[in-house]
């Protein structure tokens, strides 16, 4: 975003930066005017007129830290009042003047010196907003390509589970034990006779132990 000073409005700045620097002359004619009824050579005017020009300046000083225009408007009137106190004093113009031009064009430097600073801090936190914007709709744009990849990483590892499921169960071998006759399980009658003989019993009968055998001596001592 780029700000471009039209000519209008590149007057309308002038103007309004200009326009403190017409306090003093709106001052001067007030105390020549004044000069005239009956202000010339009275201190007590000269010393009232001082007086409000000192205290219109230390306004101004103790406004210049927080910008705009009022410091200018309060030099201004300062200087105004500086040279109205003397041309309301002295019957000459020299001085008046020179303190009108002096104070005039200090006036319009400030004034034109504090516009300046009020624009580019406009510009300033044009730009500041701007960025942010900017940087806000890149994070909404990194969090949404974020998220497109997870869900497509998703997809893909389901796809690829599944896919792998599948190969596994076709691979498995599958048993299947088929269900016995319970009748080639039955004895005949002449297996049931033969397993009942004496000799088949003795055959089946767990094999015992064999006897300690007798010692030499005690067959001897028998003997």
């Amino acid at each position: 975003m780029t700000f471009e000073p039209t000519a209008a409005g590149g007057g309308a700045a002038f103007l309004r930066a200009a326009l403190p620097a017409a306090a003093p002359t709106t001052l001067l004619a007030l105390g020549r005017w004044w000069h005239t009824q009956g202000a010339a050579h009275s201190l007590g005017d000269a010393a009232l007129m001082t007086t409000l020009a000192s205290a219109t300046a230390l306004c101004g000083a103790l406004t210049v830290k927080g910008g705009g225009e009022l410091p200018a408007y309060c030099l201004g009137a300062a200087g105004g009042l500086a040279a109205a106190a003397i041309a309301g004093y002295a019957t000459g113009l020299a001085l008046p003047l020179i303190v009108w031009a002096v104070s005039t064009a200090v006036t319009a430097v400030v004034g034109i010196r504090a516009r300046r600073a009020d624009t580019r801090a406009e510009r300033e936190h044009a730009h500041q907003v701007e960025r942010d914007r900017i940087h806000a709709d890149t994070e909404i744009q990194r969090e949404a390509i974020r998220a497109q990849s997870r869900i497509e990483a998703a997809q893909i590892t389901g796809a690829w589970q599944a896919r792998a499921a599948a190969i596994t169960a076709a691979t498995t071998p599958r048993y299947q034990i088929e269900p016995i006759d319970p009748g080639l399980l039955a004895l005949s009658a002449e297996a049931r006779a033969a397993l009942a003989s004496p000799t088949a019993r003795l055959a089946l009968e767990p094999p015992r132990p064999a006897a300690d055998p007798i010692p030499d001596h005690a067959a001897h001592d028998t003997a």
